[in-house]
């Protein structure tokens, strides 16, 4: 996750300057409708996961080989359907994007669309054989494969951008990664894995418990996909010659992208013991003061990372993007501050799904999804870039966070107003003094990147300080204390 999200940053800046502003809001349009196609996997992924993870210590072969028959061959149909559907999509995008973009971008864009298309269906057909190496526990096998695909597909991209490659290329190298990954993922299930497709013996009752477990995933797979591409979607739909817009949008939108991936990493490893405490039975005060526990570590983290970006994004977006994109600074500032609250209280909704109390969680979400794109569909009249950062932000806070809220008191009993108190304990005064460490140290005209370097190092160091000093408990002082003797301790070791 880590490496992806540095790769991202690293990478981007790359991609903006050699497609120029309209072709990367072509790119990034494209990137968006195609993600939809995402939704063919229809959850389906998670459960060979669980169900081969499940048969596999019970030691039961054949149930295992059903599995495995079962998703290729679902897998394989949902493929063939994406192509059909991806196809007909391709064909009509001069009538749906015949407003937003001009007769030669919407070619580019069918090219586009086309190659990430295949790309889609192969990644889609070989989900079986990556589920399976997970559910495997061959995790240094996934991750080191994971590690070579995102470092060669960045390199050999750069290599392409310098030589004068443009999206297309990049694309086709996408592609290529794609096709090569997937041969080697099949190379290794029949050499190691060695689960063979079992079509005899398959149990119907089995097929309706991972249909049913994998619904619940689609239903929040979709109020995903339309929460966080719709935007980009709605202006190439709506808006006259819309391409540089999209580009600008896209930038700023990834900056909320990078916020969850981040906030992903850290509850995952604060985490793990979720399940373990509601099959315990524990109290919902219990549950309470864990989330809050958790709550905290994530909270502080997000913080300084949105108090920052809010003092000196701005230079950053000129520095990393270009002056010319530096709006994307405000879709950023707006898409990440309910996103710092909605995150800081996921541990509920892993709460929810160990509680098996997730429905309610999921339909709200679709809830959520569709009033983002009636209300973006009227903001983006008004401004096209403030009028979806304000209205995806709008919804993400009532829905992510207010009705999350009242779904988390009614279903796993905690009070919400306590949840806050505790979480906001200590932090909001550090937050505030390091605010206006920032706004001083701003003053200090230095620029470039070793002046936004040292600015940010200094706004962070201040909140750091203020932090141990007055906001952290003593079991965030313990974790920092044990963090850093493990640096220590590695640090003596390399010697």
């Amino acid at each position: 996750m880590a490496l992806e999200i540095f790769s991202s940053i690293f990478f981007t800046p790359f991609l903006i300057r050699s497609f120029g502003q309209a072709e990367y809001g072509v790119y990034s349009l494209v990137n968006s409708v195609a993600a939809y196609l995402y939704l063919f996997d229809m959850g389906v992924g998670n459960s060979i996961v669980k169900y081969m993870a499940k048969y596999r210590v019970n030691g039961n072969a054949i149930k295992q080989g059903n599995v495995m028959f079962v998703s290729l061959l679902f897998y394989a149909l949902m493929g063939l359907l994406m192509l059909i559907v991806g196809l007909v999509l391709k064909a009509n995008f001069p009538i749906i994007f015949g407003v937003g973009l001009s007769d030669e971008q919407i070619e580019k864009a069918k090219i586009m669309f086309f190659i990430t298309l295949i790309n889609m269906a192969i990644t889609l057909v070989s989900s079986p054989l990556n589920k399976t190496i997970l559910a495997y526990e061959k995790f240094t096998f996934s991750k080191t494969a994971d590690i070579i695909k995102i470092c060669l597909r960045v390199l050999i991209s750069i290599v392409v951008l310098k030589f004068g490659g443009r999206a297309i290329a990049i694309l086709t190298i996408n592609l290529l990664m794609t096709v090569l990954f997937s041969l080697l993922a099949v190379v290794y299930n029949i050499k190691y894995i060695k689960v063979k497709p079992i079509a005899k013996q398959v149990d119907l009752s089995f097929i309706k418990e991972v249909f049913s477990f994998s619904f619940i995933v689609f239903v929040q797979m979709i109020a995903t996909q339309l929460n966080a591409m719709v935007d980009q979607v709605l202006m190439g739909i709506m808006l006259t010659s819309s391409a540089v817009i999209i580009g600008i949008y896209a930038i700023g939108a990834q900056f909320g992208t990078y916020l969850q991936s981040f906030a992903s990493s850290v509850n995952g490893l604060l985490m793990p013991g979720v399940v373990k405490m509601v099959e315990q039975k524990e109290s919902p005060v219990y549950i309470e003061k864990e989330m809050i526990r958790i709550g905290r570590v994530v909270f502080m983290l997000l913080s300084l990372i949105y108090c920052i970006f809010v003092v000196f994004g701005n230079d950053f977006v000129k520095l990393w993007a270009g002056e010319e994109n530096s709006q994307a600074y405000y879709v950023g500032v707006i898409i990440m501050f309910p996103l710092v609250f909605s995150l800081s209280q996921a541990m509920g909704g892993q709460i929810l799904w160990a509680m098996n109390r997730h429905k309610v969680q999921a339909l709200l979400q679709i809830i959520v999804a569709l009033s983002n794109i009636v209300l973006t569909a009227i903001m983006i009249q008004w401004n096209p870039l403030l009028g979806a950062s304000i209205a995806t932000a709008i919804t993400y806070l009532v829905g992510n966070v207010g009705v999350q809220n009242i779904v988390f008191t009614k279903y796993i009993g905690i009070s919400m107003p306590r949840f806050y108190k505790g979480l906001f304990k200590g932090i909001l005064p550090c937050i505030f003094g390091c605010v206006l460490a920032g706004v001083a140290v701003k003053l200090l005209k230095i620029d470039g990147w070793a002046g936004l370097t040292m600015h940010c190092s200094i706004m962070a160091g201040t909140y750091m300080c203020l932090m141990f000093w007055k906001g952290m408990n003593s079991y965030e002082k313990n974790l920092v204390l044990s963090m850093l003797g493990k640096v220590k301790i590695n640090i003596q070791r390399s010697k």
